[in-house]
């Protein structure tokens, strides 16, 4: 999926693809950065990001999600 094309989703929908392993939460995260970057100059709400922090944490969550669910059923 492209960058552009995820921002449009719901986030309902990003989940179930983040799960059926369609994108990555990396990938969404990247493409909602871009998109910050693009227009903050323009609106000025971001004071400090926290990218860096949050693509680490987006690679981290993705990875234990993989490992947890394999073989796990959920209530």
């Amino acid at each position: 999926m492209r960058s552009p094309a995820l921002l449009t989703v719901p986030a309902v929908k990003l989940a179930a693809d983040i799960r059926e392993g369609k994108v990555t939460s990396e990938q969404v995260v990247g493409a909602y950065i871009k998109r910050i970057r693009e227009i903050n100059p323009l609106l000025n709400h971001v004071v400090k990001d926290r990218f860096v922090q949050a693509v680490v944490e987006a690679q981290y969550a993705w990875r234990p999600w993989t490992c947890r669910t394999v073989g796990r059923r959920w209530h």
